[in-house]
């Protein structure tokens, strides 16, 4: 549990989640975080408003989208797996790949976690060391069409 109080008037909250955003009446509430030994460290940014990594914390932060691979050039480009988590994501538990090329993770829908599988094997220890590429496609989402992220498998030619 986390405890929290409003600056702006200086209520406390409880929290199972860590973050909770507290609209009172003062011009800028800002909130702060008390730990255990009583001090307190500041939560949200400017103006107090939360940080989406405070409201998620979950994630891990720093989450992979399309639009982040493709301002990191990432497309085509192989990435070696550093690790694979198991972490509950709204609701659901999510694999979440890290790399050792980038900061950035990738949550694995359930798409690119049956390619890893079958590529690599079902154990999540698995895909740790292998190379893969990232690939844009389009998916319908919602009734709509989104971009989405495809992982692959990096196959090693043999030597002859």
């Amino acid at each position: 549990m986390t405890y929290l109080r409003c600056k702006g008037c200086g209520q406390y909250f409880v929290t199972a989640e860590g973050f909770y955003y507290h609209r009172c009446q003062a011009p800028s509430p800002l909130l702060a975080e008390v730990l255990e030994d009583g001090e307190e460290k500041q939560k949200g940014g400017e103006e107090g408003m939360p940080r989406f990594s405070e409201i998620y914390p979950t994630a891990g932060g720093n989450l992979l989208n399309c639009q982040r691979a493709e301002e990191l050039e990432l497309w085509g480009k192989p990435l070696t797996i550093k690790s694979v988590e198991v972490r509950d994501i709204k609701g659901k538990q999510k694999a979440i790949v890290e790399f050792e090329e980038i900061e950035e993770r990738l949550a694995l829908n359930k798409t690119n976690a049956a390619i890893l599988a079958e590529a690599f094997g079902d154990d999540t220890a698995a895909p740790i060391g292998k190379k893969v590429t990232l690939t844009k496609t389009k998916v319908q989402f919602s009734g709509r069409l989104v971009d989405s992220i495809v992982i692959s498998p990096v196959v090693e030619k043999k030597k002859r």
